[in-house]
């Protein structure tokens, strides 16, 4: 753990020699990485505090701003990406937005869907996967991550995308007993769109981990 830490500030301290762009993708990602943390450290917390038994209301007001705030930020990587700062695939990201940002705003703008467990479910989803995504691609800005940490990073989907995918579907379930007139098919079309969704965003993560198999990480331009 002590060389963990040692490693962490060396990177730090690395960033600051390094060009302006990669530093900017490390303080984002390094930002990233701690408002996730703090919405899966607190959501963790208040429901061992609870003893599993925290109300979705009393979740939602203690991480959900900080949540929708960090998904709102991810629409950079969607500019990270079409600028050609990163790797990643502009229509990957786009998709992923997509997901992820209507379901947030219908919580935040619509109260009712707060004291439903479905956002909570998929915050979890979210912040596992995002505390292990962003420090990964701050910590491959400069150096070659451990292996436990490549390896969370390649395998963590495997259960988390279906808890997250699942969180996502309740809350479109719930929007829809709560909008009316067109809205409500439209939020039933969208549910019809998850199952063939979660095969092809499985099809892409296992390709991916295929290419990165444990630590032989190459190091790649950093990502966000």
């Amino acid at each position: 753990m002590r060389l963990f830490i040692a490693n962490f500030f060396l990177i730090i301290k690395m960033a600051a020699t390094k060009n302006l762009v990669t530093f900017y993708l490390f303080v984002y990602n390094l930002l990233q990485w701690g408002a996730w943390l703090y919405v899966l450290t607190t959501q963790m917390g208040m429901a061992y505090a609870a003893g599993g038994d925290t109300s979705p209301a009393k979740l939602w007001q203690a991480v959900g701003k900080v949540g929708w705030w960090a998904c709102n930020a991810a629409i950079l990587e969607l500019i990270h990406a079409l600028a050609g700062f990163v790797s990643s695939s502009p229509m990957t990201v786009f998709l992923q937005l997509c997901a992820r940002l209507p379901v947030v705003h219908l919580v935040y703008f619509i109260p009712e869907l707060q004291n439903q467990w479905g956002i909570h479910q998929a915050l979890l989803a979210y912040g596992c996967v995002e505390t292990t995504r962003y420090l990964f691609y701050a910590w491959s800005l400069y150096a070659e991550p451990p292996y436990a940490l490549t390896w969370l990073r390649y395998s963590i989907f495997l259960c988390d995308y279906p808890l997250g995918l699942m969180g996502e579907m309740w809350v479109w379930y719930g929007a829809s007993r709560v909008v009316r007139g067109d809205l409500v098919y439209a939020c039933y079309m969208l549910l019809a769109c998850y199952p063939p969704g979660m095969v092809w965003l499985y099809l892409q993560v296992l390709r991916l981990r295929r290419k990165k198999p444990g630590s032989s990480v190459k190091k790649a331009k950093g990502k966000s």
